[in-house]
């Protein structure tokens, strides 16, 4: 299974935890059920935290929106972070 598949069947404090244990790896492989590359579960570990960081999905996702407290330097990159953010979380849903 994917690291998606992984975060949204074990949760995310269970995703810290094998990213802590599994430093210095490329992959990880878990139960016989779990094959994914560190790499892949480190992003989705920091989209969660970056879109909590606005608030939650709800919030993340009107910031994207209606990015009305950006300058607009800010507001293409923030949007195609957090835009991407938006989508890792949601793949773990």
């Amino acid at each position: 299974m994917k690291a998606n598949e992984f975060i949204k069947r074990q949760g995310l404090e269970e995703a810290r935890r094998v990213l802590h244990d599994a430093r210095g790896c490329v992959g990880v492989k878990l139960w016989g059920r779990y094959e994914f590359s560190t790499e892949d579960l480190k992003r989705l570990v920091e989209s969660h935290e970056l879109v909590g960081s606005y608030g939650g999905l709800e919030s993340s996702k009107l910031t994207v929106n209606y990015p009305n407290f950006l300058n607009d330097e800010d507001v293409k990159t923030t949007n195609h972070i957090l835009s991407k953010a938006i989508a890792d979380v949601e793949s773990c849903l």
